[in-house]
């Protein structure tokens, strides 16, 4: 036997629709792709930073 239409309206109800999920799981990968990114790019301007720095300083300022 098919469902009927009420069946039909509590489990829309109980489940949220499916265009929203999608919607949170692409936020999601959107937010998780940001971060890597700027962790990256944070990572990458810190080892410049530290390259030029010690390059910059004598030898008795690099325990200072």
């Amino acid at each position: 036997m098919p469902p009927t239409t009420e069946a039909f309206a509590e489990l829309t109800a109980i489940f949220p629709p499916q265009a929203f999920l999608i919607s949170l799981l692409v936020f999601f990968m959107f937010a998780i792709a940001l971060t890597g990114i700027c962790s990256v790019m944070l990572w990458c301007y810190m080892f410049v930073w530290l390259d030029r720095h010690f390059r910059k300083a004598k030898p008795k300022e690099y325990f200072l």
